[in-house]
């Protein structure tokens, strides 16, 4: 008898429009094999607005300079016990990176300590309960469903 290997931890890119100006997509196409989602039931948005009129609504060169070395900082919480980043989302004026995490005071204890050598960054967080990953499940079947016209989407715009 043979075992079922778990899916790939694999990431992807997609691209759409909102308002009429260009977003890219990162994300995870699976569930981490590591984790038991239902150990990581809030979901967490770390949001950086920037002006959307410049670049057709993509970051200037600073400020795509400057999230890059924020996202450089906090690496390490992207994929570890206290939790997973499952989706990046750039473009509309904003960047947005969404993490299921396990608790979330701990996970901001981890965060502060990642940027406790940088300036203050233009960011602002918000969590909500989410022991599904809907917010996850919802984008990646619309990047399923955008593919394949046949299927049917709960899709939702983030």
């Amino acid at each position: 008898m043979g075992s079922r290997l778990p899916p790939p931890d694999w990431w992807a890119t997609a691209s759409g429009q909102q308002d009429g100006l260009p977003v890219i997509y990162r994300y995870r196409q699976n569930r981490p094999n590591a984790a038991d989602y239902r150990d990581y039931p809030h979901a967490l948005r770390v949001r950086w607005g920037y002006d959307r009129q410049r670049r057709s609504g993509l970051p200037p060169a600073d400020v795509n300079d400057a999230q890059r070395d924020f996202e450089a900082a906090i690496e390490p919480l992207g994929d570890c016990a206290a939790g997973y980043l499952m989706l990046v989302l750039t473009g509309n004026g904003r960047k947005e990176w969404i993490y299921y995490i396990r608790d979330l005071d701990a996970w901001l204890d981890q965060f502060n300590a990642c940027l406790e050598d940088h300036e203050p960054y233009p960011i602002v967080l918000d969590d909500w309960p989410d022991p599904d990953w809907s917010t996850w499940q919802r984008f990646t079947d619309s990047v399923l469903a955008s593919q394949d016209p046949g299927r049917q989407s709960s899709a939702a715009t983030l």
